[in-house]
């Protein structure tokens, strides 16, 4: 008798990559932004206090608060580390990177007369996301295999009908067979007499990369030195790829499958556009008021996926063959997506030169996230969007502290949860830094923490399922000149 699925069909499903599904989507719409040094070491609460270019990515209106052209470059270092707990194994992996940042050019035009004071021009880079990981998943199950999952997603097919990239090269390789042809029902090496035998040594090694970036066209204008307005035009690119090998291993005597491998390719490159409204103004000369509304990323993904299985068995076959393989020709797919609107608040207080704090909040609803193509409508899909993800709210929190032209600063932030299998990701950061009248130099050291509970697979009732935690630690350096 087939054991009860974990959850009903609606649910967030993590199935074989040969097909674009929702976390797809989710992938390309959680932004991050790194920007400068000082706009990372206060964990970015920059939405009101402005007047630096990693801010422009929050708030465009940060740009009319600049009294300098600006020329400034900011590379950076990341170390990302994934722990991983399945059935009381733990497995660590760690992945170096070194990136770009920021790189920003601002040009003011000082305005003596009249209600504007100045009009601002920038072209600003900022990195929005790094997918750069590595994970090891090992542990022993004693509750299911992978090889249950193409058992049962093979069910009701004739073998020309399976899925070419999971559960055909799994009949290819012998890892499932028809036991009734009337019922188109599948069996398994492990489903022999006496069994399931589980038991068995389960592993994924996954390696992630590739990073996304906003270009952004800003302008801004400054009211009487009272209301700042800001607009960009940003010019969104991502890619990411994706090298997973999933087996498994060591099974229980009885069975006379040695191994098997699941080997997955995925490399998404996506395009698009954003834009991006701000204003901040200032009450009295102390407080800083800002708003932002960013539109949503109008992007075009381009999806291209294979996946190929290996089995190895004990007993060789009429031929003497113990070994099998099967590889699925090369998916490629271009879909459209549409990635949530989002609206930001803040204040930030100015102490004289002395000291100034920001705090900041941001609404982004994750459910609103939509998939289409030409040729399909990802009615599906979108439901799982509606139905699983969340609104989530993002506050941020930074200090900088101005010690004679030398900045002391610490930020904390706290980014919700977009669905129930994730934790809230938790920054902490803090830097420091050096202005004289036309050179600066910021360094910053940021780290992030957060968790997943893991689908290697899809999993049923009592299967254990991996912890995986990330803490990602990030190093920055920002050298600028303002003329």
């Amino acid at each position: 008798m087939k054991k009860i699925l974990l959850t009903v069909l609606n649910v967030l499903i993590v199935f074989f990559i040969s097909a674009q599904n929702e976390f797809d989507a989710l992938r390309f719409s959680k932004i991050y932004y790194y920007g400068t040094a000082r706009a990372m070491s206060l964990a970015n609460a920059f939405t009101a206090l402005g007047a630096d270019p990693g801010a422009v990515i929050y708030n465009p209106a940060s740009i009319a608060l600049m009294r300098k052209s600006d020329y400034s470059i900011t590379p950076g270092f990341k170390i990302a580390q994934a722990t991983s707990t399945f059935n009381s194994t733990t497995k660590k992996d760690l992945k170096y990177q070194f990136t770009v940042n920021n790189f920003s050019l601002v040009f003011v035009s000082k305005n003596n007369m009249g209600a504007i004071k100045n009009f601002n021009f920038g072209i600003i880079f900022n990195r929005i996301l790094d997918f750069n990981q590595r994970l090891w998943i090992e542990g022993v199950n004693d509750k299911g295999s992978m090889l249950d999952d193409f058992m049962y997603n093979a069910d009701g097919f004739y073998p020309d009908e399976l899925n070419p990239f999971n559960t055909y090269l799994a009949y290819d390789t012998y890892l499932i067979d028809i036991l009734d042809t009337a019922s188109l029902t599948y069996t398994n090496p492990l489903w022999i007499v006496g069994g399931p035998y589980y038991g068995e040594t389960q592993r994924k090694i996954v390696r992630k990369s590739g990073s996304g970036s906003s270009l952004d066209f800003v302008i801004g204008l400054n009211f009487s030195d009272f209301v700042y307005f800001g607009m960009s035009v940003a010019s969104i690119s991502m890619e990411y790829a994706d090298i997973s090998e999933y087996s498994e291993f060591y099974f229980n005597q009885a069975v006379d499958l040695e191994s098997f491998k699941f080997n997955e390719n995925l490399k998404n490159d996506a395009s698009g556009y954003a834009v991006k409204l701000g204003m901040i103004f200032t009450p009295i000369k102390s407080i800083r008021l800002g708003f932002s509304l960013q539109t949503p990323y109008f992007l075009k993904v381009d999806d291209i996926y294979s996946s190929s299985i290996e089995s190895h068995w004990y007993t060789p076959d009429i031929d003497g063959n113990t070994s099998y393989s099967s590889t699925s020709s090369l998916n490629t797919y271009r879909y459209n997506l549409t990635s949530p609107w989002r609206i930001s608040a803040g204040i930030g207080f100015i102490l004289g030169k002395f000291l100034a704090f920001g705090v900041d909040y941001e609404k982004v609803d994750y459910s609103t996230i939509r998939m289409d193509a030409n040729d399909y409508n990802f009615a599906y899909e979108n439901t799982n969007i509606q139905n699983n993800f969340k609104s989530t709210e993002n506050i941020r929190f930074g200090m900088d502290l101005n010690l004679s032209g030398f900045h002391f600063r610490g930020g904390v932030a706290r980014y919700g949860a977009a669905f129930e299998r994730e934790s809230a990701l938790n920054v902490f950061s803090g830097g420091v830094g050096y202005r004289a009248s036309n050179f600066y130099m910021d360094i910053a050291v940021q780290q992030s923490f957060s968790s997943e509970i893991y689908w290697l697979y899809v999993p049923y009732e009592d299967e254990p399922m991996p912890t995986i935690t990330y803490k990602n630690l990030m190093f920055a350096i920002t050298i600028g000149m303002r003329l």
